[in-house]
């Protein structure tokens, strides 16, 4: 099997950010990723969960799940440990990494004792073997989303306006377990221009007076390019100084991360240096 390695576009499977609402029923409906590499099957699987009122987004191979998984917002990932690029545990492992709070339900026709009992200590929740009962399915699938909704009412799946507290993934890249990333702790309130600061206290940009919020993740970052305001800084500086990662996970995550800055800087200010990195512009 290939490492794994999240590729740099990560395919869109619909928009999967934000709180979602039934129109019919006002209720809230979850949001499952399957990750199955047998066509009829993961067809098969896309209906049920269609038909018990929940959207669905459908992938056949691991790397192209784990990318989904990581930028966007899901109640539950449904899983196959036999994939045709890399290992099910191996998806397992990398998304806990970065998302601890995601939820792995692992269907899959693997025999092996030793594989299920590896990827549920890996953090997968739930272990389904196929051949599997429609029913059942759907009744593991009920009792798994209903565990975690106390959490989602309050936080990702509260109906406003405001992005989903699940869609900033704050947690490290992929890493090895031997060292877990220590974020950089940031001056007080530095400044690059008068009109614009960043606030440690309220983990936020202040921009003409108005307070813009900041995940840990983007304040962190931020941070970082106006330390090195002027200056270059290289995509595996930012993943080893802002991430705590020493090499290339394949993954596109600090472009991720610049867009959103810019986002909510709604200027010109972060320059893209290509085929290096990029720049805080000085003022």
């Amino acid at each position: 099997m290939s490492s794994l390695r999240t590729p740099g576009l990560v395919p869109l499977c619909g928009a999967f950010s934000g709180p979602l609402e039934s129109r019919k029923s006002g209720a809230i409906v979850s949001r499952i990723l399957v990750v199955e590499q047998e066509a009829t099957l993961r067809g098969l699987l896309s209906r049920l969960i269609q038909d018990a009122g929940h959207e669905v987004c459908a992938v056949g191979t691991g790397t192209e799940g784990l990318a989904i998984a990581i930028t966007g917002d899901f109640d539950l990932v449904m899983l196959e440990l036999s994939l045709p690029d890399v290992a099910g545990e191996h998806v397992v492992g990398a998304l806990i990494a970065v998302k601890p709070e995601s939820r792995v339900m692992v269907v899959s026709g693997v025999t092996d004792v030793h594989r299920r009992v590896a990827v549920l200590d890996a953090g997968a929740i739930d272990f389904l073997a196929k051949p599997f009962a429609n029913d059942e399915l759907l009744a593991r699938l009920r009792a798994r989303i209903r565990a975690d909704r106390p959490a989602h009412l309050s936080l990702a799946h509260s109906v406003s306006s405001a992005p989903a507290a699940r869609n900033s993934p704050d947690s490290a890249l992929p890493m090895s377990t031997a060292a877990q990333p220590q974020l950089v702790e940031p001056p007080q309130r530095p400044a690059w221009n008068e009109s614009v600061q960043l606030d440690s206290h309220r983990r936020a940009l202040i921009v003409k007076g108005r307070v813009i919020e900041l995940s840990q993740r983007e304040f962190v970052l931020m941070s970082h390019l106006l330390q090195r305001r002027g200056q270059i800084c290289t995509r595996p500086e930012l993943l080893a100084d802002v991430w705590g990662v020493d090499f290339d996970p394949g993954t596109n995550v600090v472009d991720v991360y610049v867009r959103r800055l810019r986002a909510k800087l709604a200027d010109n200010s972060i320059e893209t240096i290509r085929n290096h990195g990029y720049r805080l512009v000085a003022s």
